[in-house]
């Protein structure tokens, strides 16, 4: 087991200061890790990293993954909250209310009598858009 844990850690190290990586090669992928830890599409985070490190070999794979992990839960909900904002901006819709979101409404009874998927599709609506 040590000697697997070992050779993992080498693997790291030699992937981190390899050579024949470039500065700019390793900079896009700081770049690419951040962006997608910034996307909207949470849980896809790690597959979307290692598709792009799959793909496009010279991209620093420690980098690429490592740097998806810059949003966290604790800095999710300010991301969201000003992504939501400036997609409204952007897009020129208004009239949601992020406050009036009744969230007592996303109770797990609410999903079994369908009452919650009503509200979802009803109140939410307008940030659809925005949102994405």
């Amino acid at each position: 087991m040590k000697k697997t844990l070992k050779k993992w850690l080498e693997s790291i190290r030699t992937e981190l200061f390899n050579p024949d990586r470039t500065p700019e090669m390793k900079a896009l992928s700081v770049a690419l890790g951040t962006f997608i830890a910034f996307s909207p599409f949470m849980g896809f985070h790690f597959i979307m990293a290692f598709t792009l490190a799959a793909l496009f070999k010279p991209l620093d794979k420690v980098l690429l993954v490592g740097f998806t992990i810059v949003n966290n839960w604790w800095t999710m909900i300010p991301i969201y909250a000003m992504g939501l904002w400036v997609g409204g901006v952007l897009t020129g819709v208004s009239g949601f209310s992020v406050t009036a979101i009744q969230w007592d409404m996303f109770k797990l009874k609410n999903y079994f009598n369908g009452s919650a998927f009503a509200y979802i599709g009803h109140t939410l609506k307008p940030m659809l858009l925005p949102f994405i």
